[in-house]
């Protein structure tokens, strides 16, 4: 799928969410939600069979353009992690699946997050939550 065409399909979709939402469908909500959800998971997540926004901004990313995508802010106006003037983009990373994991399961699909005890003795977390409550240090140590 062109870029031209995802920005279509999604515009497309989008509408139709609106339209659901002020027609208080919650049932047509619940699915065009799931579907503009999708279009932010690489296709091998979604189950699409088109390109979806993060497959392009993946492919973005692996041509070396990962700092213009994701640009890092100082830290006095972001976040004072890592000790240095930039916020890590492994806190971002970090951030953003926690988040993910969050939103989806609680609040959309009404279950226990992925990262569970078992997974957070796997991968030798020493948080669960987003990262929000990190003090300095504890941001380098992670």
């Amino acid at each position: 799928m062109l870029k031209q065409m995802f920005y279509d399909h999604y515009g497309t979709i989008n509408l139709a969410f609106h339209e659901a939402f002020n027609n208080r469908d919650p049932q047509k909500v619940k699915t065009l939600a799931l579907k503009l959800h999708a279009l932010v998971h690489p296709v091998c997540v979604s189950g699409g069979s088109e390109k979806t926004m993060a497959d392009y901004v993946m492919e973005y990313m692996l041509a070396g353009h990962q700092n213009d995508l994701v640009p890092r802010q100082p830290w006095e106006t972001d976040l004072h992690y890592a000790g240095t003037d930039r916020v890590p983009l492994v806190w971002q990373l970090w951030h953003t699946a926690r988040i993910e994991d969050l939103v989806s399961n609680i609040l959309l699909a009404n279950q226990d997050p992925l990262l569970n005890d078992n997974w957070q003795k796997k991968i030798g977390s020493p948080i669960t939550d987003t990262g929000n409550a990190l003090e300095t240090q504890e941001a380098i140590q992670f």
